[in-house]
C-alpha cells in the first residue's frame, strides 16, 4: 500500500470514528431523556445508563415529599468505558476491516477494543437478549415476535416463567439461514 492510501484509511477511520462517537452522543442522551420522562412521570424505563438508581422521592422544608424535585441519582454509575465498550454502532465492522488493513503499529487503540468486543461476543456459545440485539441487530420486540411465532419460532431457552431469555448460537444461525432460504425475515 502506499502513502496516499493508508493515508486515505486512516481519515475515514477517523471519520468513523467521529461518525460513532456522535452516535453515542445521540443513544446517551436518549437514555438521559428516557429516564427523565419515566421520572417525571411515574412510568417503568426499562434502559437506563446507570446501573442502579435510588428509589427515594425528596422532600421540601416541611419534610413533605416534593414530586417536582429531581430524584438523587445514586453514585454507583456505569463509567464512560462501560457504556461505550456495549454500545454498538453500524460502523463497527467497517472500522475494524479498515483498521486491518493498517500495519500493527497504526492501528487505532479505540478500534482495537471494539474489535476486542465483537471477537468476544462472538466466540461465545449461548448469547442472552442484549447479546443477541448487538450480534444481530435484532431488536428486543423483534425478538419476541420471532419466539412469538406460531410456525418457525425462533429457538430460545427460558428456565423458568419469566425467567432470563437465553439462545444457543448454533440454533439461532440456523433458524437465520433456513428463515433466508424461506423469505420469512
Amino acid at each position: 500500500m502506499n502513502k496516499k492510501e493508508i493515508t486515505l484509511i486512516k481519515e475515514t477511520i477517523e471519520d468513523l470514528i467521529k461518525l460513532r462517537k456522535q452516535q453515542y452522543e445521540e443513544y446517551i442522551d436518549n437514555l438521559i431523556d428516557k429516564e427523565i420522562i419515566a421520572k417525571t412521570f411515574g412510568v417503568s424505563s426499562t434502559v437506563f445508563p446507570r446501573k442502579k438508581i435510588d428509589e427515594y422521592m425528596p422532600v421540601d422544608e416541611d419534610g413533605d415529599e416534593d414530586p417536582f424535585a429531581p430524584n438523587k441519582i445514586s453514585q454507583e454509575q456505569d463509567t464512560e468505558k462501560d457504556i461505550w465498550s456495549k454500545f454498538v454502532c453500524d460502523f463497527d465492522i467497517p472500522l475494524v476491516n479498515l483498521n486491518t488493513l493498517l500495519k500493527n503499529e497504526d492501528r487505532y487503540e479505540e478500534v482495537l477494543e471494539i474489535e476486542k468486543e465483537m471477537l468476544e461476543l462472538n466466540n461465545k456459545k449461548i448469547i442472552t437478549v442484549k447479546e443477541f440485539t448487538k450480534k444481530y441487530r435484532k431488536s428486543k420486540t423483534s425478538q419476541q415476535n420471532y419466539r412469538g411465532r406460531l410456525y418457525d419460532p425462533l429457538p430460545y431457552a427460558q428456565i423458568k416463567f419469566n425467567g432470563n431469555i437465553t439462545y444457543k448460537v448454533d440454533e439461532v444461525e440456523k433458524w437465520f439461514e433456513n428463515q433466508e432460504k424461506s423469505g420469512n425475515l
